[in-house]
């Protein structure tokens, strides 16, 4: 399926439609209003630059912010944060590229007790992406996903309601993934590699900071108010399996070798791929964000490592340096091959 974005941008408003095999329709949200709003502009020494607007000490993309497909923050997430949530209730929350679609999917599987592929887009219970009051109709046992800092999502899961699975991935790795998902997104503007890797370094990325990100989650979960699963994207690789009964035994569930074997098989990154393209959102009659759903965009490789195929010598001592420095004190270890 082709997807086709055409923007017209009078002044700071923006409007998007979007066209699918000959059919169109527009954001399902009201683009926010900006005016008052503080707005920074970021550049690489490249050229490359974006805009941000800033709500609440975070920045947030202006093009992506006004895009029309998620609701505005400044409503959204006061209402999210108090949201309620039950003990059958799993949360997945994880920065950008880190195995989300993956680690879904998987949860999805055991609480089926059957490798049967969800129907439905993981985006479709994804908490930044859709209002409250339609995050409530999804069936439980509720599988919700997010890119979110703790401080946004509901705070009953941080009370202790429900399971909530923390995902890490390693940063070289992250940016590279990152890198090709940004640089086919058709609705961001094109960055080249050294521009993109400036951003990483120096702001934590373009969408999302990946230090801050993963410090404040750290610092939340070591508050030890909840029991967390927490899963590195390199062990998913190297020992899927394992990590399977890992995610069944703290869900509770149960899982037999046959079925964390056939798990393991129907999630590898070829069969979801192609199980993808046949994903639709039975609530609105369309994907909830046509570029989201894109299976080429979202699996790409799948791999440990690729990183050393992008990083100059240079590139890496720099970023080692910057990873000193800002992860110091973090409880995480990651692994880089």
């Amino acid at each position: 399926m082709t997807y086709m974005w055409r923007k017209k941008c009078p002044g700071f408003g923006v409007v998007l439609k979007m066209e699918s095999d000959g059919q169109s329709w527009t954001p399902k949200y009201p683009v926010g209003n900006i005016e008052g709003l503080e707005i920074v502009e970021r550049k690489s020494p490249g050229g490359f630059s974006q805009k941000y607007i800033i709500i609440d000490g975070n920045y947030h993309l202006l093009e992506f912010f006004q895009s029309g497909f998620i609701p505005d923050p400044r409503t959204h997430f006061p209402e999210l944060r108090n949201m309620e949530v039950f003990d059958n209730d799993i949360l997945i929350a994880a920065f950008l590229k880190c195995g989300t679609h993956w680690v879904w999917e998987m949860v999805k599987m055991l609480l089926k007790g059957k490798p049967e592929y969800e129907k439905r887009p993981k985006e479709v219970a994804m908490l930044e992406f859709h209002s409250v009051d339609e995050l409530k109709t999804e069936k439980h046992p509720r599988v919700f996903n997010t890119h979110l800092y703790p401080t946004d999502i509901p705070k009953a899961f941080l009370q202790g309601k429900g399971k909530v699975l923390f995902l890490l991935r390693n940063p070289k790795d992250v940016t590279v993934s990152q890198y090709h998902h940004w640089k086919d997104l058709k609705f961001s503007s094109v960055a080249q590699w050294d521009d993109f890797l400036y951003f990483m370094i120096k702001y934590g990325g373009i969408y999302s900071n990946w230090f801050e990100y993963t410090n404040v989650w750290d610092s939340e979960i070591l508050k030890g108010k909840r029991k967390y699963l927490c899963l590195h994207y390199e062990e998913l690789i190297k020992n899927p399996v394992n990590s399977l009964r890992s995610i069944a035994k703290y869900l509770e569930t149960p899982c037999s070798d046959a079925l964390a074997d056939d798990i393991v098989q129907n999630c590898k990154i070829e069969k979801m791929r192609s199980a993808n393209r046949d994903k639709f959102d039975d609530r609105n009659q369309t994907p909830p964000n046509p570029e989201m759903n894109n299976p080429d965009l979202m699996y790409r490789k799948g791999k440990v490592g690729d990183w050393k195929n992008y990083f100059t010598v240079a590139q890496n001592e720099e970023i080692e340096e910057v990873l000193k420095e800002r992860m110091k004190d973090s409880s995480f270890k990651f692994v880089y091959e």
